[in-house]
């Protein structure tokens, strides 16, 4: 995934199987590898989910996202070329 920006951005996630009404939730974890706080997404429909972000910096940064508790997936996120 890569942001071409620093500031607030909008990163999307695809549920497993696409359900819908999970607490699908996630962490940042920054450049300097501090962590964000956890932190919900929210629904859209049809098992779409969704998180604003501010990227404070260029740099990669990964993503921890969960569904109802359980990992699924970890994500690089570029930001900057």
């Amino acid at each position: 995934m890569h942001f071409e920006v620093i500031g607030k951005n909008r990163v999307f996630y695809k549920a497993s199987n696409f359900q819908e009404g999970l607490t699908v939730s996630a962490y940042v974890v920054n450049p300097d590898l501090t962590e964000s706080d956890n932190f919900n997404l929210v629904e859209i429909a049809d098992g779409i989910y969704y998180f604003d972000y501010v990227f404070k910096q260029y740099g990669k940064y990964g993503c921890l996202i969960r569904e109802n508790g359980e990992k699924k997936l970890f994500v690089a996120i570029q930001v900057g070329s």
